[in-house]
């Protein structure tokens, strides 16, 4: 089972933690919020942003990062030190 802790040299290898840089800064935020564990609801309140407009960040980012769900999400945010 792999560790959870990173090498700085694991992430800079990485061809995924390398596309965070193509998130815009709110994309990287809502990433953060993510990772954190916000839910939709809850990071759409935080950002003072509709439930709607999360979702069309949530998918964008997917989109850009190349994954699929949530998970994914968190392992490339953790890896970029996001969290």
């Amino acid at each position: 089972m792999q560790s959870l802790a990173f090498k700085a040299s694991e992430i800079q290898s990485s061809p995924k933690s390398t596309l965070i840089h193509d998130l815009s800064d709110r994309e990287r935020e809502v990433l953060r919020l993510i990772a954190m564990g916000r839910s939709t609801k809850m990071l759409a309140d935080e950002l003072n942003i509709s439930v709607g407009t999360a979702e069309t960040h949530r998918h964008s980012i997917m989109k850009k990062l190349k994954v699929s769900n949530v998970a994914g999400m968190v392992r490339i945010a953790v890896k970029a030190g996001l969290v």
